[in-house]
C-alpha cells in the first residue's frame, strides 16, 4: 500500500481551521436550540399536520378530526360575534364641513337670547351656546360691523369682526372657537361653557361700540 505523503499543515493548524469552520455562522445557528417561538410553530404545524391526516383516515380518528375542526370554526364564530357587538358604533360625521350660519334677519338679538335662557333653564348648554351665538351674530348685523349674506360661516363672521373692529378681534375669535367646538366639534358643553360664552360675547360687543366711539370722535 502506497504511504500518503506528510502534511505540510501541522495538528496545531488544523485545529484552528476546524474551529474557524464550526465557529460560522450557519454552525452556530444550526447548534442553537429552537427558541420558545420556533418551538410553538413547530408544535402547531405538527398538530395541523396530525389533523389532516386524521382526516384522511377513516374510523374513529377522522370523526373525532371533524369534531375538532368544527368546533373550532364555531368558537372563532362566535368570539367574533362577541367583538363585533362590543365595538361602539363611529360617530356620525358632521353635519357640514363648513359650520355656515343662518343668518335669519326676522328673528333680533334679543329673541336669540331669549331661546339662549330658555335652554339654560332646561340644562341643554349646547343649544343655549348656539343661541347666544346667533345673538351676537345678530347684534354686529345691527351695528353693522357683519354683512348678511347666504353662506356665511362662523370663520367668516370672525373675520369681518376683525377686519372692521381690530379690538374686538381676539375676543370675537376665542367666541367663535368655543361656539364651533360646542355645536360642530367634541367639547362638552356645560354651564361653565355657557356663562364664559356669554362674557365673550359681551366683551366682543362692547369692545366694538367703544372702537366706533373712537372712530367717530376722531
Amino acid at each position: 500500500m502506497r504511504e500518503l505523503p506528510p502534511s505540510e499543515v501541522s495538528a496545531e493548524e488544523a485545529r484552528d481551521v476546524a474551529d474557524q469552520v464550526l465557529s460560522g455562522r450557519a454552525y452556530v445557528e444550526a447548534a442553537r436550540p429552537p427558541s420558545l417561538q420556533e418551538r410553538a410553530f413547530d408544535w402547531i404545524a405538527d398538530l395541523i399536520g396530525d389533523l389532516f391526516n386524521a382526516l384522511s383516515s377513516t374510523g374513529g380518528r377522522g370523526i373525532i378530526a371533524w369534531v375538532v375542526i368544527i368546533g373550532f370554526g364555531l368558537l372563532i364564530a362566535f368570539l367574533v360575534t362577541r367583538l363585533m357587538r362590543n365595538l361602539d358604533p363611529l360617530p356620525a360625521p358632521p353635519a357640514s364641513a363648513r359650520p355656515i350660519v343662518e343668518i335669519t334677519e326676522s328673528r333680533s338679538a334679543g329673541d336669540w337670547l331669549a331661546d339662549a335662557i330658555a335652554a339654560e333653564r332646561n340644562h341643554d348648554w349646547r343649544t343655549a351656546i348656539r343661541c347666544r351665538h346667533r345673538s351676537l351674530v345678530a347684534e354686529l348685523l345691527d351695528l353693522e360691523i357683519v354683512t348678511a349674506r347666504p353662506g356665511l360661516t362662523a370663520g367668516e363672521i370672525a373675520h369681518e369682526v376683525a377686519q372692521a373692529r381690530p379690538a374686538a378681534a381676539a375676543t370675537m375669535h376665542e367666541a367663535t372657537w368655543l361656539f364651533k367646538d360646542t355645536w360642530y366639534g367634541s367639547h362638552h358643553a356645560d354651564a361653565a361653557a355657557t356663562a364664559a360664552f356669554a362674557d365673550l360675547a359681551h366683551q366682543v360687543i362692547a369692545a366694538a361700540e367703544h372702537e366706533a366711539v373712537l372712530v367717530r370722535s376722531a
